[in-house]
């Protein structure tokens, strides 16, 4: 008997322990959503949603074709904004005195 109560009671301060450090409502610690660094932003969740849905029903083939022409995009629009750049930049110094 002594031992099924000691038993009970280590069960029940367990529980109760485990209840009070945040159990099943997720951990010790609250952190606001726009504080914590893994969460998703609502822009960044659409853009996850709309990249699902360019890809869905394609092959593998064709969601890489798709993949590598939308990388060689993004490298072509850095190459054109770095020539931008370098022309601003040439032209901010010609007209320094």
């Amino acid at each position: 008997m002594r031992r099924f109560l000691t038993t009970c009671t280590f069960a029940c301060l367990s529980g109760v322990a485990f209840v009070g450090c945040g159990g099943h409502e997720g951990g010790v610690i609250d952190i606001p959503l726009d504080q914590n660094p893994y969460q998703v932003s609502d822009q960044e969740q659409r853009a996850m949603d709309a990249a699902i849905d360019e890809t869905s029903g394609l092959t593998e083939e064709e969601i890489e074709a798709f993949e590598e022409a939308k990388k060689e995009k993004l490298e072509q629009e850095q190459a054109e904004f770095e020539n931008k750049v370098q022309q601003d930049l040439q032209e901010y110094q010609e007209q320094q005195p």
